[in-house]
């Protein structure tokens, strides 16, 4: 037989008892594996060995393919004979809720094929800190345990251990912390992040007084200034928890090394107290320990002073632990918050590539077999990987999955039989889920698990890693015993109720709650009635009624029959409250009917369900009297007054009075005073009888309201706190419903309150009488009187002298307080150190912001703090540039002092001359070495000084002159430098450019006026300066032969002088002369320069002219001026006669176009006239030139206007003419 069939007897069987047990039917549905693999590979995956784990527990381990069933086995020990709870499952995880205590677990598997192998131990531990027995206070920042007002702020923490030590109800929510959801590994915290102290804290009510304790803080600090933060201290602060000098670290008066902060990152931190010797522990490292000085004591808050931290979890023991209790503890919460790395179970894939992402953010840095750093990786082939993560409490842990790749092809298929359940149950279809599959319900489902209630084929089919689909098939019945009892009943006592279900059924079991086993019963009591019906599949079905019997009008009655006096009335005796209608036969339909006649008389009364009926036989005996009164004051401990109202017949008297209080009091007079004692409803008759012995009676129920009891406490006693008044006033039923406070402050603005809770600032103190008057909703009231002594609160204030690096910082109380009191104590906190007295004084070694932390506390304990800050600011650094100073030359110093803030002040002192300015100009007139003296001072009066030599050194003089000015352009300019003393040249040309060369070599191509600078400087960077103005005209080039001189010397060569004119603008560097002698011979020459602007130049030509003929004249010309033709060429030639003394003339061109020159020489002055005729004797030109002297002359005549053909000239001089002919072209 089948080894899961031998354990289990059959599948079917097992479906139908757990359906009979809990009304679910579970089908199990398994995959069937063609290929087996190798199960004994089966691998343990959560928890990990030794793993401190919470009480819901993930066991988790790789499956096996071949697996049908998995049994958990968790035992105290190894042995299989100590076995402690075992629980099955069809897949590889199964979440448990575990119990408290170190316990092992293993995985035994059962397979298709008859065989069952178990895999080996692992440990675990569940840790409770309330096993600890003198554990004092145990806080977990779940919502469950905190008191949550506006949505996420906490108003209380509620204490875990059996202490039962709450935080104190913080009504003021100004400093209430917040609750931050999700802060670390899915758990809350409790957030202090005020930036001011005692703003933001809840109060514990534990005390932490041995010598011997320990505390527990999971916490992180998330501020980027790391200065003093106390998380949890003593309000005396002798004792305090959390960040001083950017550590983790416990104070009894003297701090404890502790672990650098780091921002945002939790730690578990631990002050482990034991034999007089105190431990700061930093996630389980000791950081430093030493003798103990101070415990915590009493009074103890949680973010005392700008903590700026997320609480997960507090842990105080008031007493010893022992060290390994103590490592308990430690990884109880760093396993807690910060579990062992889990890759979860060995996975098969149906390809490659995929991933493996973790994603849990206690982890800070990871580090995977391939290399990667991020919490996820991509995974390209089958093998092993694993990852190693330091988590946030910096320790490491490592794990490890399995990857291979899935080539199977799988086949599915249901191992039972179809089944029937009852309508209105539900089924579980449940398969063995395998990731890397795809399932695919008819339903549409995709899951590995489909609850149903209807009737029908269910299909599953399962697409495995080769893409083929299996699919199996099974059937669910409906049986119907379904019924109903109907709803809830009430019955009257005087009926009988009849209880059946309202479907017939055949072969059926009836279950009744009163063990009847019939198909009815019958109804007599009241109570939960219950039917249940089993069907013969083993379906059942239950249903229940509540019946409750209406016995309100049980035992009414009219009484006996009686004799009574005309008037007097008639009802039941004690009438039930519930009745609702009255019905006498006289069909009058009061509750007291008046009786006036003999007879018999019947009444009949409803509640509105039940009915009850009674007769009475009344004699008439005479006439009544009128029974009434009426009461008032009906508060607990008031006295009631009553006062009667009752009449007589007329000519009767009433002679008696009887009053029945309900309490068996009673009274004879007519109005009677009474006290009831207790709070409840009592029925008051008034029974009168008049002198003929007739009697009446009236009745009302008085009602007895419970007076409240007012009484109130308040907290804080000090001048301009706030004081809180809580109420405490009760009532034994009912409500209070109003307040009215009068807190004796009639100076106060506000003295008056009708809230539960007010609060009130004394602005003085003083001793206040303080009023409570609640009422309840019925108008009862009390009072309360406290009274309230108000201590006054100190104003403290402080100055301080000194605020810069390295003064003696002189801190002076300045503290008022009123009254006859004085201060206690003085508490300084200054950069993390604690002062006492009442004026500290300090040097501090750095410079910044200093927190200052002050309190002043009076005899009754008032105290009032200043959280201020001051600046120590750095000195300034008094500077300056040398440079090389020249006498007699105005110099600057240049300021190059710095400091953080602005220099506002300078002084300068050099050769007794004194100056304040930040960059000061001196002017020395001899050179040599000087003294200078500066000081600084910044905007907060902090100063500096330095004391330097300076050389004053002999300054060069600058010095030029224009060689050439008022050139024309292009000019190139001559200069000459006259400089004294200078090594090296500057010249500023006028027109953006500049030479260093001693004489520059430059040309001016533009007219205009520039103005030259030379700087003259000499090695010593003292420098001269000269400007002077320069002139260049435009280009315009023109020379002129002025005087033209022709002398022969001894030996008959002919020597021409001549004076050349510069009529020009430009500089002329040559001129090229040509000599033309008597018109047939010419020489040429050249003449170099420079001949400046309106400049002459003399110059005798260099040929010499031998010439045996007598010279006639000489013509000298100007060919060319700088190697081209000047500008203007009418005044470049000059001629002059010779030594003949006769009329010579020339006449060119001839033949002539146009044009016509007259060259002549004449021997002495005379008169000269030019003639010219045509053919005709026509005169066609007459030019009278006038008397002109001895020498050379060329005049010119246009003949444009003349025709073609020869023309006939007449030069006449004196007495003397020259004729020719002329050819017009």
């Amino acid at each position: 037989m089948n080894l899961f069939l031998q354990k289990t007897y059959s599948l079917r069987y097992i479906c139908r008892m757990i359906y009979r047990r809990i009304g679910l039917l579970l089908i199990v549905c398994l995959l069937i594996i063609s290929q087996n693999a190798n199960a004994q590979n089966v691998r343990l995956v959560s928890p990990k060995q030794n793993q401190y784990v919470d009480s819901i527990v993930e066991f988790s381990w790789s499956a096996a393919d071949s697996a049908m069933l998995y049994t958990v086995n968790i035992s105290k020990d190894t042995s299989n004979t100590s076995l402690y709870s075992n629980y099955t499952t069809l897949n590889n995880r199964i979440s448990l809720k575990v119990d408290t205590g170190s316990f092992f677990w293993r995985v035994n598997v059962i397979t298709k094929t008859n065989y069952s192998f178990s895999t080996n131990w692992s440990g675990y531990t569940h840790y409770l800190p309330n096993r600890v027995d003198s554990l004092n206070l145990w806080l977990i920042a779940d919502t469950s345990h905190l008191t949550l007002v506006r949505d996420s702020f906490v108003a209380q923490w509620f204490d875990l251990s059996s202490e039962l030590n709450h935080t104190n109800y913080q009504a003021n929510a100004g400093v209430q912390p917040l609750v931050k959801y999700n802060k670390l590994n899915n758990f809350s915290a409790v957030r202090f992040d005020s930036p001011i102290t005692n703003f933001c804290r809840l109060d514990l009510t534990n005390s932490l007084t041995s010598e011997d304790y320990s505390v527990f803080m999971v916490y992180n600090h998330f501020d980027s200034q790391f200065r003093r933060r106390i998380l949890m201290s003593l309000n005396n602060s002798n004792w305090y928890m959390g960040i001083n000098a950017n550590q983790f670290t416990v104070f009894d008066s003297l701090s404890l090394q502790g672990k650098t902060v780091l921002d945002k990152q939790f730690v578990v931190h631990n002050i482990y107290s034991n034999n007089d010797t105190v431990s700061n522990i930093v996630n389980g490292i000791e950081y430093g320990k030493r003798k103990s000085i101070n415990s915590p004591g009493t009074n103890l808050r949680l973010g005392f002073d700008q903590p700026f931290s997320d609480i997960l979890e507090i842990i105080m023991i008031n007493g010893s632990i022992t060290p390994h209790v103590r490592q308990n503890i430690d990884q109880y919460l760093m396993d807690k918050y910060a579990p062992p790395v889990n890759l979860g179970p060995d996975r098969k894939v149906c390809s490659f590539p995929d991933s493996i992402a973790l994603g849990i953010d206690y982890a800070l840095d990871y580090q995977w077999s391939t290399g990667d750093t991020t919490d996820a990786v991509q995974i390209d082939s089958a093998g092993k990987y694993y990852v190693t993560i330091t988590d946030m409490f910096e320790r490491t842990s490592v794990d490890s999955v399995y990857l291979t790749l899935d080539t199977s092809d799988y086949q599915f298929s249901f191992n039972f039989q179809d089944t029937t359940i009852c309508v209105g149950d539900t089924i579980v279809l449940q398969t063995q889920k395998l990731d890397r599959f795809a399932y695919q319900w008819n339903t549409s489902a995709t899951s590995t698990t489909i609850e149903v209630a209807d009737a029908g084929q269910y299909i599953l089919s399962v697409q495995n890693c080769l893409n083929n689909i299996s699919s199996d098939t099974i059937q669910v019945n409906l049986n119907q015993p379904r019924f109903s009892l109907g709803r809830d009943t009430i019955a009257c006592f005087n009926e009988v109720l009849t209880l059946q279900p309202d479907s017939t059924f055949n072969n059926v079991s009836y279950f009744w709650s009163n063990n009847q086993n019939s198909a009815s019963i019958a109804a007599d009591t009241s109570g939960l009635y219950s039917l249940r019906v089993e069907d013969r599949y083993g379906c059942e079905f239950s249903d229940s009624i509540f019946v409750e019997i209406d016995s309100s009008l049980f035992g009414l009655t009219l009484g006996a029959d009686t004799s009574l006096c005309a008037g007097n009335q008639i009802g039941l005796q004690l009438p039930a409250d519930t009745i609702s209608s009255y019905l006498w036969n006289t069909n009058d339909t009061s509750a007291l009917l008046e009786v006036n006649t003999s007879g018999n008389y019947y009444l009949r009364v409803s509640n509105g369900r039940c009915q009850l009926s009674d007769t009475i036989q009344v004699a008439i005996q005479g006439q009544a009297p009128t029974a009434s009164f009426s009461a008032s004051n009906f508060c607990f401990m008031d006295t009631v007054s009553f006062s009667d109202f009752s009449s007589a017949p007329m000519g009767d008297t009433l002679v008696d009075w009887k009053w029945s209080f309900g309490n068996q009091d009673s009274a004879f007079v007519p109005n009677p005073m009474h006290r009831f004692s207790n709070v409840q409803t009592y029925r008051v008759l008034l029974q009168v009888e008049t002198d003929k012995g007739c009697i009446d009676t009236a009745q009302q129920n008085i009602v007895i309201r419970p007076k409240p009891i007012a009484d109130f406490a308040s907290f804080a006693a000090c001048a301009k706190e706030v004081v809180y008044f809580a109420d405490s006033s009760n009532i034994s039923s009912g409500n209070i419903i109003g307040y009215l406070w009068n807190f004796g402050d009639t100076a106060a603005a506000v003295n008056s309150s009708n809230q539960p809770n007010p609060r009130h600032t004394y602005d003085t103190l003083g001793l206040y009488q303080v009023q409570l008057i609640v009422e309840s909703e019925f108008g009862c009231k009390d009072t309360a009187f406290q009274q309230k002594n108000i201590n006054p609160t100190p104003n403290v204030k402080y100055s301080f002298k000194g605020n810069c690096l390295n003064d003696s910082v002189l801190f002076n109380n300045q503290s008022v307080i009123a009254g006859n009191e004085q201060a206690s104590d003085f508490l300084w906190i200054i950069e993390g150190l604690f002062y006492r007295e009442a004026n500290p004084a300090l040097q501090f070694l750095s410079s910044g912001k200093k927190e200052v932390f002050f309190r002043v506390t009076t005899d009754s304990s008032c105290y009032a703090v200043v959280e201020d800050s001051i600046e120590i600011f750095d000195n300034p650094i008094a500077d300056l540039v040398m440079n090389e100073y020249c006498e007699e030359t105005p110099f600057t110093i240049q300021d190059n002092s710095s400091g953080a803030y602005p220099i506002t002040n300078w002084l300068y002192v050099i050769d007794e001359d004194t100056s304040y300015q930040q960059n000061p100009t001196f002017t020395i007139e001899e050179n040599g070495t000087y003294s200078l003296f500066m000081k600084v001072s910044d905007t907060n009066e902090c100063v500096d000084s330095i004391q330097r030599n300076i050389d004053i050194n002999p300054k060069p003089t600058a010095d030029f002159a224009f060689l050439i000015n008022n050139s024309g352009a292009p000019y190139r300019l001559a200069v000459e430098n006259n400089s004294k003393d200078a090594q090296t040249y500057f010249w500023d040309l006028g027109n953006g450019e500049t030479s260093t060369l001693e004489v520059p070599d430059y040309t001016y191509t533009n007219p205009g006026n520039y103005s030259i600078k030379l700087v003259a400087s000499a090695s010593n960077t003292c420098k001269d300066s000269l400007s002077k103005n320069l002139r260049v005209l435009p280009n315009y080039l023109d020379a002129f032969i002025e005087n033209l001189i022709l002398l022969k010397d001894v030996n008959g060569y002919l020597k021409v002088q001549l004076s050349l004119v510069n009529a020009g603008n430009n500089l002329i560097d040559s001129i090229q002369l040509e000599a033309n002698i008597n018109g047939d011979f010419t020489v040429s020459e050249k003449v170099d320069g420079p001949i400046e602007r309106s400049k002459t130049k003399g110059h005798e030509m260099n040929a010499s002219i031998r010439s045996d003929e007598e010279v006639d004249f000489v013509c000298l010309k100007i060919a060319m001026v700088n190697g081209r033709l000047d500008d203007v060429l009418e005044n470049n030639e000059l001629c002059e006669a010779g030594f003949n003394n006769e009329l010579m003339i020339n006449v060119f061109p001839n033949p002539t176009s146009g044009q016509i020159n007259f060259e002549y020489v004449i021997p002495s002055s005379a008169k000269v006239q030019i003639q010219i005729f045509d053919q005709l004797g026509k005169k066609m030109v007459d030019k009278d030139l006038g008397v002109q002297t001895k020498g050379y002359y060329l005049s010119t005549f246009s003949l444009s206007h003349l025709k073609t053909g020869s023309y006939h000239y007449r030069l006449v001089y004196g007495d003397q003419e020259k004729t020719g002919t002329i050819i017009k072209q």
